[in-house]
């Protein structure tokens, strides 16, 4: 909740300077359906590709799509988010190359979206029991999340992997 209200009151003076409609900043990060019901945000981009960062190019395009302003424009909202804090620029490694990446801000919170994101009825089959646990097998999205790390000590991504145990229950309560 703190961390919703935090971006209500940073991203409302971007949605004004930027004569944007309200909560714009919220959705491009959590996400919004789309006119064909495709959804898109940050997040929702995030879980698909089953990692907790993008590249600029693709909070770029998510960020123009979602604001509905031209790609200049849309930099610049970008840039502005970075600089409230409701983005995080940062750097990995990925095959021996540096790669810039954008990551949101806090980690519980990305986490959460992301495993929020991920507990979808097209990744949480709520059926039964049998297609809970089908759900997470692990050639599904949910089943990476749960793959341990080469030293057999804990999971590729601990952060997301709690923010699922925490969010699960709730997801099932009305099945098991």
């Amino acid at each position: 909740k703190l961390f919703e209200d935090f971006i209500s009151h940073v991203g409302s003076q971007i949605e004004s300077d930027f004569s944007l409609l309200g909560k714009t900043c919220w959705r491009i990060l959590k996400g919004k359906k789309t006119s064909n019901n495709q959804e898109i945000g940050i997040a929702v981009s995030m879980a698909e590709q089953v990692k907790d960062y993008l590249t600029p190019k693709e909070c770029l395009s998510i960020v123009k799509e979602v604001s509905g302003k031209p790609i200049a424009e849309a930099r610049l909202i970008l840039s502005r988010m970075v600089v409230e804090g409701l983005l995080a620029e940062d750097v990995m490694w990925e095959d021996g190359v540096q790669v810039d990446v954008v990551r949101l801000p806090y980690q519980r919170f990305s986490d959460h979206l992301i495993a929020r994101h991920l507990l979808r009825k097209q990744n949480l089959n709520t059926t039964s029991e049998k297609t809970v646990r089908q759900s997470f097998y692990k050639n599904r999205p949910l089943g990476k999340i749960f793959t341990v790390d080469n030293y057999g000590r804990s999971y590729q991504m601990p952060g997301i992997a709690s923010a699922i145990m925490l969010e699960f229950p709730e997801r099932v309560k009305n099945v098991l």
